[in-house]
């Protein structure tokens, strides 16, 4: 079992009752379990990251780069990217997650090396202390999870390249969104785990803008996307209920 004290701050972007819940998760990589949504979901991620790094979607596509996957789980999408060639550096604040992910790695001789490294820490302790800056960063399904979304995306563009991409994907604050992901999806489909999600925390793509401008980063493209209850399948959608965006830092003058 790893120990590791995380530090407390008066500013933080860790909600403990998130982390809790996702230190209780057992069936990361559980076949039909329930983050059987995100598989279906990680395919819609990376196909969405070729496509804005105009990069083809075979062999190692990229190579040569290095990438931070912040909130990893269990490690399905820092996998996925370490398998298409680049350098990943998976973080998140739940122990579960980080064992479950450091565990299903060592399995596989092909991931198991100095390039896929996972750290128990938060996003605003590793820009006080990472000194080189990442070609993509990768905040997928995470916004929803934390406390202080201005540190959290602040601590994100300190660690972005000016030359980089950032992906963040989360939920909408709607109507739409209460009835669909919370009671669809975790009380009566029971595809997500009941108490995965506060509504109160879904953050709109308004919200998300405005902490971006902040720091001076552009939204390139966002996107909505949906699950598919009946065929378990994650497509593009018109409906903004659930999204996905690209972000770029702002060309100094």
């Amino acid at each position: 079992m790893i120990r590791i004290k995380l530090l407390k701050y008066f500013s933080s972007t860790i909600n403990q009752a998130d982390r809790q819940n996702f230190n209780k998760i057992q069936d990361w990589w559980s076949v039909g379990g329930s983050m059987a949504p995100l598989y279906s979901y990680n395919h819609l991620r990376v196909q969405f990251i070729h496509e804005i790094l105009n990069r083809p979607q075979k062999g190692k596509s990229l190579a040569g780069l290095h990438s931070l996957d912040v909130g990893v789980g269990g490690g399905i999408l820092s996998e996925s990217l370490r398998r298409l060639g680049s350098k990943v550096t998976g973080i998140d604040v739940s122990e579960n997650s980080i064992e479950t992910a450091i565990q299903h790695k060592n399995t596989d001789p092909e991931l198991n090396d100095s390039d896929l490294e996972y750290k128990l820490i938060s996003i605003e302790e590793l820009s006080k202390n990472q000194e080189k800056q990442f070609d993509i960063i990768t905040a997928m399904e995470v916004i929803e999870h934390v406390e202080n979304l201005p540190l959290f995306i602040e601590s994100l563009g300190k660690l972005l390249k000016p030359d980089g991409k950032l992906f963040i994907s989360s939920i909408n604050k709607s109507y739409e969104s209460y009835l669909k992901l919370i009671i669809g999806a975790e009380y009566i489909a029971r595809v997500v785990p009941q108490g995965t999600h506060d509504w109160n925390n879904f953050k709109t793509p308004e919200q998300v803008w405005l902490q971006l401008n902040k720091q001076k980063i552009n939204i390139d493209v966002l996107r909505g996307v949906e699950y598919n209850l009946l065929n378990g399948e994650m497509k593009y959608s018109n409906n903004e209920t659930q999204y996905i965006m690209a972000c770029s830092k702002q060309k100094m003058e």
